[in-house]
């Protein structure tokens, strides 16, 4: 990994086998990314790295917490992570063609002459898909939405 971005995977220096790597995401990491629906994000993202001569198998853990809104009360919520996602990066001649035909999402190509893996993007897809996409505080640590909050909805909604 280099100093400059963590996330960048040498891989050609790395012998064929099982390579473990441990990767701390708080919300610096997604500064690149343009403003998001949470913050205080304190993630751990733990890569299982198994290098083949023309093949990579990447198995990603991820586990830790953010802070959001409640989609109902607008509360603070805080929501609890932990997903696995698998990834084959398989090594071609060609890989722009073949990554617009591939349909599979968990199959990407690179070509045989680059060094490094970027995993930024990747990761970043993998937080925002780990995050429900309706989130209220019922369903979350026994919180209740704000009742004075839902009395006006519910006023408002007549």
């Amino acid at each position: 990994m280099t100093k400059n971005n963590p996330f960048n995977i040498p891989y050609v220096g790395l012998k064929n086998g099982l390579h473990q790597f441990t990767f701390n995401i708080t919300d610096d990491f997604f500064k690149n990314y343009g403003i998001q629906e949470f913050t205080n994000a304190d993630l751990i993202l733990k890569l299982d790295f198994l290098k083949n001569p023309n093949l990579f198998l990447l198995d990603t853990q991820i586990e830790g917490s953010l802070l959001t809104a409640c989609d109902r009360c607008c509360n603070d919520l805080k929501i609890e992570i932990f997903n696995d996602y698998k990834l084959i990066v398989k090594m071609v001649t060609n890989p722009m063609e073949m990554n617009q035909q591939e349909a599979d999402p968990d199959i990407l190509y690179i070509a045989f002459n680059d060094s490094h893996l970027n995993l930024s993007d990747l990761f970043y897809e993998y937080i925002e898909l780990s995050i429900p996409t309706i989130k209220y505080c019922s369903d979350f640590e026994n919180m209740q939405c704000d009742e004075k909050t839902l009395e006006i909805l519910k006023k408002l909604s007549k």
